[in-house]
C-alpha cells in the first residue's frame, strides 16, 4: 500500500506502526515542514521510498532522514528539499538519492 500527501502539514514519521506509508509520495504544491524537529523521519524497520513533488522544509535541523536508508527521489521542477543542517540524510549502505540542483542546507 502507498500514502500520498494531499495537502500541507507538520513532521512525518514512518516507523513499523505505519508500513503501509511505503512508498510515500508528497504531492506538487503540498509542503512538509518542521520547524523544530526532522520534517520527514523514518525509523530503521525498513528501507523507505520517497517521492517529493513538493516541498520539505526544516529551517534547523534535517529534511529527510532514513535510518535504514531507502530512495528518495524529487520529481518535477518545483520539488524542493530544504534544512537547516543537511537536506537529505540516508544513515544505511543500501541507499540512493535522486535530487539534482534541489536540496539544500
Amino acid at each position: 500500500m502507498a500514502k500520498t500527501i494531499s495537502a500541507n502539514r507538520g513532521p512525518i514519521t514512518l516507523t513499523s506502526s505505519t508500513p503501509t506509508y511505503n512508498p510515500l509520495s508528497i504531492l506538487s504544491g503540498v509542503t512538509v515542514s518542521a520547524p523544530a524537529s526532522i520534517a520527514v523521519y523514518g525509523d530503521n524497520s525498513q528501507a523507505w521510498t520517497i517521492t517529493n513533488a513538493g516541498t520539505i522544509s526544516n529551517p534547523t535541523s534535517y529534511g529527510i532522514e532514513l535510518e535504514a536508508g531507502g530512495t528518495i527521489t524529487n520529481s518535477g521542477t518545483a520539488a524542493r528539499i530544504a534544512a537547516g543542517v543537511m537536506g537529505v540524510w540516508l544513515k544505511d549502505t543500501v541507499a540512493s538519492a535522486a535530487v539534482p540542483g534541489a536540496a539544500t542546507s
